[in-house]
């Protein structure tokens, strides 16, 4: 497992230092005695990338959560007031049930229940192993995982040339040719697809953040990272961004939940007709149904990994099988009449 997320992770930043290399340091390729330090230096770039996220992540994100979080809770009951009066105007009865699952714990009922749930961990670190044996394998395994990575990017080429190599001497020449054609459509696939929907998605979140901050509206900067990362999903994760954002405006007033979620369909409106197409364009080659059957295929298997791995998978198989197909048309000469 730490290889395979290993190798994810090397293709994932492969895709920063792709663009470090070939344009920001392309002046290097001039002058040999740098030109063997580009690729060093490309990853040192990535690396000040990944820990000016991780700060940004520590510094702005995780305050700015616990303050929601806060604020949620201080909201809470206000709300749970409110849900009781809609439920008694409805003359929805629910006293018995608060009265035998919401009743005040006695201190010896806490007692127990703490050393209950103390009990538990305890079963369950001994059933896994150590608290120092978990750490150590964790440890380890973060290690060989990140190794891993950094070996693939400083060694992509070669890896390549080693796996030609092997598959042309194993296999018939038109059997690696098909195969080499196959692996370079995958590569493009996912290549694309991650590029565009990352760009997809900080575009999105940067502007549902300028709009949420010129109205006032709150949680502006946790909706907007929200959205932003739930638009990694293709067709619907956009709007699964907009309804975790509607259930915390709900926490302050219906009237901010509505405003927020009207605020969202004009966005995505500009978005998707303005922005989406120039940005991310046709980079999965996919209709809406087959995007939803990879989503619904990938979550299911995989569960949200599965998603954004298996909709540029579906897209490769598409494009293989839709070119087999009408290759075979043309051999067997059917008129387009026939089909269409």
């Amino acid at each position: 497992m730490p290889l395979i997320t290993g190798a994810a992770i090397a293709f994932i930043l492969n895709v920063p230092m792709k663009f470090f290399e070939n344009k920001l340091l392309k002046f290097m390729d001039k002058k040999p005695a740098l030109k063997k330090f580009k690729r060093t230096l490309a990853f040192v770039l990535v690396i000040i990338l990944v820990m000016l996220l991780i700060y940004f992540i520590m510094v702005q994100l995780v305050p700015e959560l616990a303050k929601t979080i806060e604020l949620i809770l201080s909201a809470l009951p206000k709300a749970l007031e409110a849900l009781v009066d809609l439920l008694e105007q409805n003359e929805i009865d629910i006293s018995n049930f608060i009265n035998t699952n919401m009743k005040p714990l006695t201190a010896a009922e806490l007692q127990q229940r703490a050393l209950s749930i103390g009990d538990m961990i305890l079963k369950g670190l001994i059933a896994s192993g150590s608290i120092l044996g978990v750490v150590y394998n964790s440890i380890l395994s973060f290690f060989f995982m990140v190794m891993f990575a950094v070996y693939i990017l400083f060694g992509k080429e070669k890896l390549c040339v080693q796996a030609k190599k092997l598959l042309y001497s194993t296999v018939k020449v038109s059997t690696a040719d098909e195969i080499s054609r196959i692996f370079k459509i995958s590569y493009k696939t996912y290549y694309s697809f991650v590029i565009g929907q990352v760009t997809e998605a900080v575009i999105l979140g940067v502007i549902f953040f300028i709009v949420m901050s010129i109205i006032g509206m709150q949680y502006a900067l946790l909706i907007s990272i929200i959205i932003g990362v739930t638009a990694l999903i293709p067709m619907i994760g956009a709007w699964i961004g907009c309804i975790l954002g509607a259930i915390l405006m709900l926490t302050i007033s219906p009237a901010e939940a509505f405003k927020f979620v009207l605020m969202f369909l004009i966005v995505q409106q500009i978005e998707g007709n303005l922005i989406y197409p120039r940005v991310v364009g046709n980079a999965i080659g996919l209709s809406s149904l087959w995007v939803l059957f990879a989503i619904v295929v990938g979550q299911a298997l995989f569960g949200v990994i599965g998603m954004l791995f298996f909709i540029p998978l579906v897209s490769v198989l598409y494009r293989i099988i839709g070119e087999y197909t009408q290759k075979r048309l043309e051999e067997k000469a059917i008129p387009k009449e026939k089909y269409l």
